[in-house]
């Protein structure tokens, strides 16, 4: 029994050192198996090693090494929750279209993500440059929020599209 729980060891010591090891580390490659964790952390990130593991018929100890491996490539950011926004009282969604004076677009980026209504910021391949997600409690926070933005240097132009309804995949 002392033999196998040496050996054991001695396979963790070694998958430590291969997963400490910047060579391998650099280009890491996502399997199918690693796709199925990702996937399955995607829909239920509460899920337990455990049970991904019994699922996709490998030991606990290989989806923990799998996952470990992938937060340390960049892989996997972070584990998140999702809330409902209508029971926060976050019940009005806006896509704020932004014009930038060239050359501003990382400062206006910068002082728009201190918004907290700001939820996201993309750079848009459009007659627009910037596409913000906004959430506030109703319409009058969301014209203050707009109006708020809009006193943003270098900001051009705006255009505000006002989310009536959201379907979720």
């Amino acid at each position: 029994m002392l033999d196998i729980l040496n050996k054991i060891n001695q396979i963790f010591r070694n998958l430590n050192k291969i997963l400490k090891n910047p060579e391998v580390n650099a280009k890491m490659k996502i399997d199918e198996t690693n796709q199925k964790i990702l996937k399955t952390l995607e829909e239920d990130g509460r899920k337990s090693f455990t049970v991904i593991a019994t699922e996709l018929g490998i030991s606990d100890a290989a989806v923990h090494i799998r996952v470990k491996k992938m937060i340390k490539n960049g892989i996997i950011k972070n584990f998140t929750i999702n809330t409902n926004d209508e029971m926060l009282g976050h019940n009005i969604n806006g896509f704020l279209l932004i014009n930038v004076v060239p050359g501003n677009l990382n400062s206006v980026t910068q002082k728009l993500m201190e918004n907290n209504n700001v939820i996201e910021v993309y750079e848009i391949f459009s007659t627009d440059d910037l596409m913000v997600k906004l959430k506030t409690q109703n319409l009058e926070d969301l014209r203050e929020c707009v109006g708020r933005i809009r006193q943003i240097p270098y900001i051009s132009s705006t255009n505000l599209i006002t989310g009536l309804k959201k379907w979720v995949k």
